[in-house]
């Protein structure tokens, strides 16, 4: 960040990285000798110096990561030569040598020269002709991606490959995907300028505004769901520009890219003048080293297993999961209770609510019973403010196991209903506690999340939600599965109907015979008149259909006469 001071900090990466051209327009990439470093210091000149950051290991393991699949046996019949200055002109015993793997000699091999000849001690056409074709592939974790259409990149990467990890290779891609400048159509876009042509344009300046990119949007962490201001990062992330500036210089002859800097600049307009004040700034250097030949013509990809290029939120949890911190910051609270230290309430507790919302589900679950043990009252303040949906379910599964907490049940889960942009987990939590206690309440709660939830496409748990409710319409039948479920005794079909016409367009989309229940119930004569109108109601929000439409104007009619 560039502060009124002359200060900077941040992380740097840089990669050597090599890209394999098998077919046209598809590529696959390694990136080796990879280092992480971050700003310890400023020089004189006011430049940052920069030092190997904590992590660099772990890192470089990540993006390094070897796949040797084909070496299953100790390699130590393979032997590589070290070679010693200091024991030139002398004889090396076989101690002078050292054990090599099947990588090395991929390596070894796939780099000889192909036109053989008396002094090839090999015959390395035929040598590389028998290699298996996935060898050179195999030796890194790869990145294979596709280009269609000049713009439409496609990623294949690796089934375990981080989402932190992909996101730096993502920008790798990014910077090597130069705009087109020729299509008009690019032209509010991106503003370029040549500065030197030959046979192409050899050296050119890119500019453009992020703000007009695909898939440009704000990212928010997670928020206390009782804060007073909620949703603050949509309106601040307007106060921000974002601009990039690439320069591009090309190879005359082959055309490709011998050179691309690319400079991002993200700057917080109220605390900034003229483009001074607080700002990020995020630097692309990728310089063309040299390239070479391959036999290599296979790539083979899972097309579902397909990525698109833009950035992916990466899971914000803990890479070692353990309840430790958890139950150690809630066990200090607990004691701080009886201490005069009371100013430390305030940081302790922030400490035990974000380590929290690094917990998956399993983790936090384990934890849960000994929280409560310690502190029902500060687990469930905790549990309130914490906002993921891991800490939604431990509420929900807190609530499913202490019946002491029943008379604020409804109130609490129906809240929980009213959070915006629910995910599966939050919907099968819903579900699950809609399994447990049928009350109005409960009901209505998962229909909204439900109604959130459903885009276009039907999800197995919207699937499971729909099959729930035509088990408990039954066709009307009236039947009641649990006589304390509803405080008035009111039918079940009745509540049934009126909660699915809140989510309509989901059950639709989940199950049509739930929608023939419904129908049967409305042209049932022996039920009461206002579970007939329920059911009528049910398809406000749903695409009606010659049945339901024929069915729905005899009924009108009927009643004007």
């Amino acid at each position: 960040m560039v502060g009124t001071a002359n200060l900077k900090n941040g992380p740097k990466v840089s990669c050597q990285v090599e890209i394999e051209v098998p077919q046209t327009c598809r590529f696959v990439m390694h990136t080796r000798d990879c280092a992480l470093s971050e700003v310890s210091a400023m020089d004189p000149q006011g430049q940052p110096v920069y030092s190997q950051a904590n992590g660099f290991a772990a890192f470089q393991a990540a993006m390094e990561k070897w796949q040797d699949k084909n070496n299953t046996q100790q390699p130590s019949q393979h032997l590589r030569l070290v070679h010693d200055p200091s024991l030139s002109g002398t004889c090396h015993p076989f101690t002078a040598f050292t054990q090599i793997t099947s990588l090395d000699i991929v390596a070894q091999v796939t780099g000889m020269n192909t036109s053989t000849s008396i002094l090839d001690p090999m015959p390395s056409t035929l040598v590389k002709a028998c290699l298996p074709p996935t060898h050179s592939s195999d030796r890194q974790n790869p990145l294979k991606f596709t280009v269609e259409e000049i713009t439409v990149v496609q990623l294949y990467p690796e089934t375990d490959e981080p989402v932190n990890i992909l996101n730096i290779k993502r920008g790798i891609v990014s910077a090597l995907m130069v705009p087109v400048i020729e299509d008009e159509t690019q032209s509010f876009m991106v503003d370029y300028l040549v500065h030197a042509r030959k046979d192409i344009a050899t050296d050119v300046t890119l500019s453009r505004d992020l703000s007009q990119c695909d898939q440009f949007y704000s990212r928010e962490l997670v928020n206390s769901p009782l804060a007073l201001l909620q949703k603050l990062h949509r309106p601040m992330s307007k106060l921000i520009t974002s601009t990039q500036d690439c320069n591009y210089k090309f190879e005359n002859k082959g055309k490709h890219i011998t050179a691309a800097i690319c400079t991002e600049k993200h700057i917080y307009l109220p605390f900034s003048h003229e483009n001074n004040g607080i700002s990020s700034v995020v630097t692309q250097d990728v310089i063309f080293k040299s390239s070479k030949r391959i036999n290599n013509k296979v790539f083979e990809v899972n097309p579902s297993q397909s990525k698109p290029l833009h950035f992916e939120d990466p899971e914000d949890k803990a890479p070692v999961q353990t309840k430790d911190t958890v139950l150690s910051s809630l066990q200090e609270l607990v004691t701080l209770a009886g201490t005069d230290q009371s100013r430390k309430r305030a940081s302790l507790f922030h400490k035990f609510v974000s380590s929290l919302r690094v917990l998956r589900n399993e983790t936090l679950n384990q934890a849960l019973t000994e929280m409560l043990d310690m502190s029902g009252w500060l687990t469930w303040q905790a549990l309130l403010q914490c906002g993921t949906t891991e800490c939604s379910s431990a509420m929900l599964q807190a609530i499913r196991t202490n019946d002491g907490l029943s008379p604020g049940v409804d109130a609490l889960v129906y809240g929980l209903s009213l959070q915006p942009h629910p995910d599966a987990t939050r919907v099968r939590d819903m579900l699950s506690m809609a399994q447990y206690k049928q009350s109005r309440a409960i009901m209505y709660a998962l229909a909204n999340t439900v109604k959130k939830f459903h885009k276009a496409d039907v999800s197995p748990v919207v699937k499971d939600v729909s099959k729930f409710f035509e088990t408990l319409l039954n066709d009307c039948s009236g039947e009641i599965l649990d006589e304390d479920a509803l405080a008035d005794h009111e039918d079940m079909s009745f509540l049934v109907l009126r909660v699915v016409a809140v989510m309509g367009q989901a059950m639709q989309a989940a199950n049509p015979s739930l929608i023939s229940s419904i129908l049967r119930c409305a042209k049932k004569t022996d039920i009461p008149l206002s579970n007939q109108k329920a059911a009528i109601q049910a398809f406000r929000l749903m695409d009606i259909n010659d049945e339901v439409n024929s069915f729905t104007l005899h009924t009108f009619n009927t009643l004007l006469l």
